[in-house]
């Protein structure tokens, strides 16, 4: 060790004297030793997790490996790190070392493609996915892919979000975030869901599920998108299941209540039943029920206002059921 310069540290550390010489040890070894990748990716997966490294120790040991890794051109060696660490991950949280890695191949300018398609690649294949894995993917979409490439981060959280198990929960909330924070995403979202609800039939609930929960109001962007809530409420009352309506229209029928700026949405609803009857029904049975879950004045106005419309749609006294939604701009 004197020969070649490296001192030992009391806390065990090894460092270089020269300046830069570790950097340089470093890449002449990865690129000049190939057959012992495999073996240093192995032994690495163990030696981030001993024992006395702190996680920015752990941290920084990924990052040298995966920068060690990419400039060989082996992302593959990083991934497979990234799904050990996560998938034997424990608790609720997410392996540091795991979004440490991926977030580095998801940055880097040449491999970048090549971590977005193995994400891709894990969230849409049949079968089961380690809550780890699922929880280290949404961290990535959230922190990473969001920035970088706001439409794949949706498209991703979307397969996360369908599947079973606490972590496709966690991943709805952030998909939800997500959409409500930018229009065009929400609108996408939307239209996305539609497609599969629509093109899926046999596997359309968990999409309807979604989007059911997307389509309540404290999700919805301000000022309220109607003629893209109008969309997603066509297709929720075209199909079953009925019960999955009650949250959605009463969380609207709270919202008119306490605020009067959006007594648009009975309209826009009670217009997205294209006059179905049977749709129509169920949306006065909902109303009754929030009507009289609490007596207030508040709540009897707007159900008595709510019903109105569903008679004159009923009854053929309007046409506003063939017609869509006004604009913000025509109801005022």
């Amino acid at each position: 060790m004197e020969g070649l310069g490296i001192e030992r540290d009391p806390d065990g550390r090894l460092r270089f004297e020269r300046l830069a010489y570790a950097d340089a040890v470093r890449m002449y070894f990865w690129a000049n030793f190939p057959g012992v990748r495999d073996d240093l990716r192995d032994w690495i997966g163990c030696a981030a997790g001993l024992r006395g490294l702190t996680t920015d120790d752990r941290v920084n040991v990924v990052v040298r490996f995966g920068e060690r890794a990419l400039a060989v051109e082996r992302p593959d060696h990083l991934f497979d790190l990234v799904a050990r660490w996560a998938d034997h991950a424990t608790g609720t949280s997410c392996d540091p070392r795991a979004v440490a890695a991926l977030e580095l191949g998801l940055g880097h300018e040449r491999f970048g493609g090549w971590f977005r398609k193995r994400m891709y690649e894990c969230v849409v294949r049949s079968g089961s996915l380690s809550n780890g894995l699922a929880r280290v993917l949404t961290t990535a979409c959230v922190q990473s892919l969001i920035v970088t490439h706001p439409d794949q981060a949706m498209v991703r959280l979307h397969y996360l979000a369908v599947r079973k198990g606490e972590a496709a929960r966690e991943a709805r909330e952030a998909l939800f975030d997500l959409a409500g924070r930018d229009r065009r995403l929400y609108r996408l979202l939307i239209d996305r869901l539609r497609d599969r609800a629509h093109r899926e039939p046999r596997g359309a609930e968990p999409h309807l599920h979604l989007l059911t929960d997307l389509l309540r109001n404290d999700r919805a962007p301000d000022p309220p998108p109607w003629p893209d809530l109008f969309l997603g409420w066509e297709t929720v009352f075209s199909q079953p299941p009925t019960e999955l309506w009650k949250p959605l229209v009463s969380s609207w029928l709270n919202a008119v209540a306490s605020d009067s700026t959006r007594k648009m949405a009975l309209e826009v609803m009670v217009g997205a039943t294209r006059r179905r009857a049977a749709a129509l029904h169920r949306l006065y049975a909902i109303a009754c029920d929030w009507a009289g879950s609490t007596r207030h004045p508040s709540r009897t106005a707007v159900a008595a206002l709510f019903w109105q419309y569903i008679d004159q749609v009923q009854y053929g006294r309007t046409e506003r059921a063939d017609t869509g939604p006004r604009t913000t701009e025509e109801a005022r």
